[in-house]
């Protein structure tokens, strides 16, 4: 299986961890671009180390970001 099916297929499971952090933390995600690459590189070592490239690291940083900007907007509501 590919890098970006993985990926895909976890971002579920992302989505669920980041469904668990306070408010605070989700718009942190949302909004800091350089927490979000943090973050991304912590789940890629640990997920995917082989795979540890810019490119990589910036589109799982993507997805985190539209993952938390999605559920803030829920909560808000």
């Amino acid at each position: 299986m590919s890098l970006v099916r993985d990926l895909i297929k976890d971002s579920e499971e992302y989505k669920k961890q980041i469904e668990q952090l306070s408010t605070e933390t989700i718009v942190r995600l949302a909004g800091n671009r350089q927490d979000a690459l943090e973050q991304a590189r912590k789940l890629l070592e640990k997920n995917y180390p082989n795979d540890l490239i810019e490119e990589t690291i910036e589109a799982v940083a993507d997805e985190i970001q539209m993952i938390a900007k999605m559920i803030w907007e829920e909560r808000t509501k």
